[in-house]
């Protein structure tokens, strides 16, 4: 009579056992796919905010002298430098570079606009910095804080000696 509770109970437990040990690798699997995708979704958000940038560049420049448009912009979380007019600050490009990082991987993202882009001196501490590197005082993180930024985006006639075209500045309104 034992013996029967004893048998039922070891099925139960093999059938336990079994359901457990497939359903880890189900699991492990589901991980491992979600993580994947979040990467995807941070890259279509940086695409789309190149995308932006660049559209609302094209749109200023087009428009021509003394137009400017103000947008708003969702920075995702892993995002280490935000560059516009390339990595050299010191006379515009028409380039837009984002510096991200996922999972250990550095990422490079560029977007090429038919304008000249520069962005304001004012905006920056240091004169080499990225125009959106603002981090809090005090952090030591090396990623820009995630949220929204607003930015103005303006024609700007260039002055004859400086720089022979003109260009679009681009402001950060928000800290």
């Amino acid at each position: 009579m034992n013996f029967k509770k004893a048998q039922a109970a070891l099925e139960s437990l093999i059938i336990i056992g079994f359901i457990v040990l497939l359903s880890i690798p189900i699991i492990f699997y589901f991980f491992l796919y979600s993580g994947e995708k979040l990467a995807q979704v941070a890259d279509f958000q940086i695409e789309s905010i190149l995308g932006q940038i660049v559209d609302s560049a094209t749109e200023v420049w087009y428009q021509g002298e003394g137009s400017s448009k103000i947008i708003t912009l969702y920075i995702p979380p892993g995002i280490t430098n935000i560059y516009f007019g390339g990595d050299n600050q010191i006379s515009p490009t028409k380039e837009v570079i984002i510096y991200y990082e996922s999972y250990g991987q550095q990422k490079q993202f560029i977007k090429y606009s038919p304008a000249f882009i520069k962005n304001s001196p004012l905006t920056r501490s240091l004169p080499n910095e990225a125009f959106v590197n603002y981090r809090p005082p005090n952090s030591d993180s090396k990623y820009l804080p995630s949220g929204l930024i607003i930015l103005k985006l303006s024609y700007q006639r260039a002055q004859s000696l400086s720089f022979p075209d003109d260009y679009i500045l681009i402001e950060r309104l928000n800290k």
